[in-house]
């Protein structure tokens, strides 16, 4: 881009502003909330992490591929706000021990 522009139109910005604005003032989700977001799928694969379980131990014991595994822990870190494997099994052990557990 031309003259060191951001990339950004003039709209957008005000627009991210406010979003960035009201995720901070959002409440942190409940231990209740975070588990109704998950999929039973997703409640298995993070039990499953919570465990100790790799991507391909994962992957076997729910018999699915490998990239399957990948995709179900992209939508958990999102979910639970969390940017890698050792936050996401932290929580869910978390929460595995309020709500006796996840699965």
């Amino acid at each position: 881009m031309l003259g060191g522009g951001t990339g950004r139109t003039g709209s957008a910005a005000p627009r991210l502003a406010a979003l960035a604005g009201q995720e901070r003032n959002s409440a942190p989700p409940s231990a209740e909330g975070l588990l109704d977001s998950l999929t039973n799928r997703e409640r298995e694969v993070v039990a499953l992490l919570a465990d100790g379980q790799n991507n391909r131990g994962i992957a076997r014991r729910l018999n699915i591929s490998e990239r399957m595994a990948r995709n179900h822990l992209s939508r958990i870190f999102l979910k639970l706000g969390v940017q890698d494997r050792l936050r996401a099994a932290l929580v869910a052990r978390r929460l595995m021990g309020l709500s006796g557990d996840l699965a």
